[in-house]
């Protein structure tokens, strides 16, 4: 019998969430408010250019976060629901360096 693998990861953060959807969650808490109609085009293209994703999977993270209660979702607009736990997953990914703050910061300044 093969031995079960443990994929428990040193990081604190919801196991079903992949690393691009914790790293989608974490801008959405970083740049409130986070619109997903015109107003947040902009925005929104410039976080799927950085995570590599299309628009068909940026809709797919929505609502994967939104069916796991980790964002509220008013209309056009996309809030955290927790955001002490959502700082902790940003703080993980900054430190098991999986966010390039510079990277990010060129590319929001831009």
């Amino acid at each position: 019998m093969a031995k079960k693998q443990n994929n428990k990861s040193k990081h604190s953060h919801p196991p079903e969430l992949e690393e691009k959807e914790m790293i989608y969650l974490s801008f959405i808490y970083l740049l409130e408010p986070f619109y997903i109609d015109k107003r947040g085009d902009k925005i929104r293209k410039k976080v799927r250019k950085l995570l590599i994703i299309t628009e068909k999977e940026e809709v797919l993270i929505l609502g994967k976060l939104e069916r796991l209660n980790l964002v509220e979702k008013t209309g056009f607009f996309i809030s955290p629901r927790n955001k002490k736990r959502i700082k902790d997953i940003l703080d993980n990914l900054i430190q098991g360096e999986k966010i390039d703050l510079e990277k990010i910061t060129k590319l929001f300044i831009s």
